[in-house]
């Protein structure tokens, strides 16, 4: 068989994935798939068409064709299959695109509601009132340091770090809580994994 003759009878056998696949392009509004993909979509959802297809007409005492006609280019293309399998495939494209696009928007409102209980946590830690005024207490203990000042900003991200700003800050050493010094500022990365204790410290008004 000639290679003309060969693309023909692939681009007619597969009919179905092609026509699963521009439904899907249309219900799901984009235009991006790469030939990789594209390919790869068209052969999958050609044989989940030819699948349901066989099961159809398996009910009505026949059988399908494709797999002997894809393999051997003697077997004659039914026509018949083709048509039920592109009826079908309509229906495949549009539930694909609603699956893609449901699966899309509960991962997005999950992501979203676990950043916002992060950062609602972090936001809310700092929340001033009448009786917290910013001042802090971090015990870093994987670095054996505790480090007391007030927060001067803070920062929540979900790239697995956290960021604060303390000023007026008291160095201390975690084991002999000796000192060891005192700088007007600093600048922490609180890693999400890191053993970490933060204390609020509750100024006492004279």
């Amino acid at each position: 068989m000639e290679s003309t003759e060969l693309t023909v009878r692939l681009i007619v056998l597969f009919v179905p994935g092609i026509i699963e696949t521009f439904i899907y392009e249309i219900c799901q509004n984009r235009n991006d798939m790469n030939n990789r993909d594209f390919v790869i979509n068209v052969v999958l959802s050609a044989f989940v068409s030819y699948s349901i297809t066989y099961v159809i007409f398996k009910q009505l005492g026949g059988g399908v064709t494709f797999l002997d006609a894809l393999l051997d280019s003697s077997v004659k293309i039914s026509m018949t299959e083709i048509m039920v399998a592109s009826v079908l495939s309509v229906a495949l494209g549009y539930f694909e695109a609603q699956f893609v696009r449901g699966t899309m928007t509960l991962n997005r409102k999950r992501n979203e509601k676990s950043r916002k209980v992060r950062m609602s946590i972090w936001d809310n830690l700092f929340d001033e009132d009448d009786e917290y005024d910013g001042h802090v207490k971090i015990i870093l203990k994987d670095q054996g340091i505790i480090y007391e000042g007030y927060v001067e900003k803070y920062s929540a991200s979900l790239s697995n770090k956290k960021e604060i700003c303390l000023r007026d800050v008291v160095k201390t050493d975690l084991k002999t809580g000796d000192e060891l010094e005192r700088i007007s500022g600093t600048y922490l990365q609180i890693r999400d994994d890191e053993d970490v204790i933060m204390e609020m410290i509750k100024e006492e008004k004279a």
